[in-house]
């Protein structure tokens, strides 16, 4: 009897220990993907941002999240679909981009030169665009929730049914935007040069908050 007990007690310890044994392997297994991602993500840019302005770049579908692209020359590359999510974009030249569908959720692009860039159907949700100049850009039915546009200039931007609800857009440009269906149900537009855009509604502009440097005409 004791024996018989003895031998399960034994069982149960070897069971146990060859657990953790297990849990540890797949710990490292899990440890070692994510270095291998992270050296694969921090190769690529290197290569992003020694890009020649021009060279035609296909990176539809890339998982670029939290990459740091920061001054990267990226003009005219295709980043369809690609998932930016929190990636530090700042002064990153993305003229002529092609982003549709892209996901820049959390993204920085402060100061970025992004004119002409085709921004349809992002969702940018609390992304921030602080003085970024986002002239000719076409953003239809993108997501800019809670998105910080600070002195961004969307001049002849196409902003039709963009979400901009809760974001700032406080001293942006607007000149000859494209607003159609546009939410701005408590966007801030203090300071916000309006001047000449099209398809703006009243009661689209009555949802936003406005005050008399906000110019309209």
């Amino acid at each position: 009897m004791n024996s018989h007990l003895a031998l399960m007690i034994l069982a149960a310890v070897l069971g146990f220990l060859l657990g953790w044994v297990l849990f540890f392997r797949r710990l490292q297994h899990q440890a070692g993907m994510l270095q291998k991602r992270s050296q694969a993500l921090r190769r690529r840019e290197r290569e992003l941002k020694t890009t020649m302005p021009g060279a035609q770049v296909v990176l539809d579908g890339a998982d670029l999240r939290n990459a740091d692209l920061n001054g990267a020359q990226m003009s005219g590359v295709h980043l369809k679909a690609a998932n930016l999510s929190g990636a530090k974009l700042g002064g990153i030249d993305l003229t002529n981009a092609d982003l549709t569908g892209a996901h820049l959720d959390g993204a920085t692009l402060g100061s970025a030169d992004l004119q002409g860039a085709d921004f349809s159907q992002t969702t940018c949700a609390d992304a921030s665009f602080k003085n970024a100049s986002l002239k000719f850009a076409t953003l239809v039915r993108s997501e800019l929730s809670g998105a910080d546009l600070t002195g961004a200039d969307l001049t002849e931007a196409d902003l039709e049914r963009v979400n901009f609800y809760g974001a700032c857009l406080k001293g942006a440009v607007l000149q000859g935007a494209n607003l159609k269906d546009t939410t701005l149900t408590g966007a801030d537009l203090r300071g916000t040069d309006l001047t000449g855009v099209r398809n703006l509604e009243a009661s689209s502009i009555q949802q936003a908050e406005v005050d008399e440097t906000t110019k309209l005409k």
